[in-house]
């Protein structure tokens, strides 16, 4: 668009004159084939008439920026796409390297905030219709970490959480103190804006991932989009952290039963082990001792054939007797007792 101010129409002209513009070339620039502004030339001195050739120049400055805006959204678009990806992989390496529930929840959240920079974060567990916070940062530098890792919220009274949970999406909130479901906390005064986003696994909301900002409207244009695809992931990641902390658990659960069921068999060894030592023992023992002694006894008077019969059967009680304190030996060895 080019001319002379006064050739314009009136609603032109009394946006124009009282800048005292008395000619005007203007033309748009596009980047991406979308309309991203105007670049033009004001006359102030004299009615202008532009030359072809300034029209041209005009033109051709207009796409180079056009092009040169194009290229720098590519770019960083190219670092966002970046960052996501090595926070995506720097989450999975905690998974599959440490498989530490505790240390993959840090994780997630230094992730959430090298992607989308932030003044702090925290991520909620969902249990029930309650959310209950196990990860903050940014907030001991506050004087409010220990607050904060205690609070607990119901869903449904919780504006951001209720949204996010009804929607699936992230929440913005570019003014916290604008909006009238925005609960008034001590560990949230300092407060300008939010940004949170669910983390959902098998159509399920497991948790939230929260992202504070001190100042009001310092959520980065990008900062949804980030948040939700890396929540995404972070979801699937605490999932199979969490299953596997399961199944550590009820690993640990039948150690400790077959410890218990070792413990309970050692200690019936104990005693089966005590009662073949004192009450059959000292039974055999009496036994070879009696009949060792109606033995003496009917050497002189007894014949050989009942002589023989006697020296059978003290005989079988002291191999009896053998074989009972050998038992009693293996059913305990005093080795356990003296060394543990």
């Amino acid at each position: 668009m080019c001319g002379l101010v006064a050739d314009f129409p009136p609603s032109e002209r009394a946006l124009l004159e009282p800048q005292e513009i008395r000619s005007i070339a203007v033309v748009p620039i596009f980047s991406n084939n979308a309309w991203w502004g105007f670049l033009g030339f004001d006359d102030c001195v004299s009615d202008r008439i532009w030359s072809a050739a300034e029209l041209e120049a005009l033109k051709s400055a207009a796409a180079v920026l056009g092009a040169a805006f194009a290229q720098k959204r590519s770019e960083a678009a190219e670092r966002q796409q970046r960052l996501l990806a090595e926070a995506l992989r720097d989450t999975a390496l905690a998974l599959t390297g440490t498989l530490s529930f505790e240390e993959l929840l840090d994780r997630v959240l230094a992730n959430a905030q090298r992607l989308v920079p932030s003044d702090a974060a925290s991520l909620f567990l969902v249990e029930g219709d309650t959310a209950r916070v196990v990860r903050t940062r940014g907030y001991a530098e506050r004087g409010l970490e220990r607050m904060a890792a205690s609070l607990t919220f119901r869903i449904p009274d919780n504006y951001n959480l209720a949204t996010m949970m009804a929607t699936r999406q992230p929440c913005l909130i570019r003014d916290v103190w604008a909006i009238d479901g925005w609960q008034d906390l001590p560990t949230s005064h300092w407060m300008g804006s939010y940004l949170g986003a669910p983390i959902e696994v098998d159509g399920e909301v497991i948790g939230f991932l929260n992202l504070d900002f001190a100042e009001r409207d310092a959520v980065p244009p990008e900062g949804p989009r980030l948040l939700q695809a890396f929540a995404a992931q972070a979801g699937a990641a605490l999932a199979n952290a969490r299953l596997y902390q399961a199944l550590e658990a009820q690993v640990a659960r039948a150690r400790q039963l077959a410890l218990d069921l070792m413990h309970a068999q050692e200690t019936e060894r104990k005693a089966v082990a005590q009662e073949l030592h004192d009450e059959m023992g000292q039974a055999l023992t009496a036994l070879l001792l009696n009949l060792g002694a109606l033995e003496r006894r009917l050497t002189k008077t007894a014949d050989g054939r009942t002589l023989k019969h006697l020296a059978e059967a003290r005989w079988l009680a002291e191999q009896t007797l053998g074989r009972t304190r050998t038992l009693s030996l293996d059913l305990r060895p005093p080795a356990l007792d003296e060394l543990g």
